[in-house]
């Protein structure tokens, strides 16, 4: 998959239009592919280690696949440069078991961000 940052043109595109990038369409609550998500976040995504129960994951992955897109959104809390994940865990765990099975699959994935 090519992101904006990989294709001169495009950054160079993106730059003369103004296009918004992803940390503006995080703070808009817009909903972004969660490979640029993943991309725009980076090691700057905190999540506490928590237990998961596999077979909610399993279900949510199945729903996400249906549906092409997270339907409830990730929440992540921004402290800084970075974003703690305050709600979603089972859905992220999802979503990375889909991106192992599928990796060119296309989810939308809505992100409700708080400042802190």
């Amino acid at each position: 998959m090519t992101t904006t940052n990989d294709n001169p043109i495009l950054r160079a595109v993106n730059s003369a239009i103004g296009f918004p990038t992803i940390e503006d369409l995080l703070c808009e609550d817009h909903a972004v592919n969660y490979y640029m998500l993943q991309e725009a976040l980076r090691n700057r995504l905190i999540i506490e280690n928590r237990k998961l129960c596999m077979s909610h994951v399993r279900s949510l992955a199945a729903s996400i696949i249906d549906f092409k897109a997270v339907v409830i959104p990730l929440t992540v809390e921004r402290k800084g440069d970075n974003y703690i994940l305050t709600d979603g865990y089972h859905r992220l765990a999802a979503l990375e078991m889909i991106k192992k099975i599928h990796p060119d699959m296309y989810i939308s994935v809505s992100v409700l961000t708080f400042n802190k």
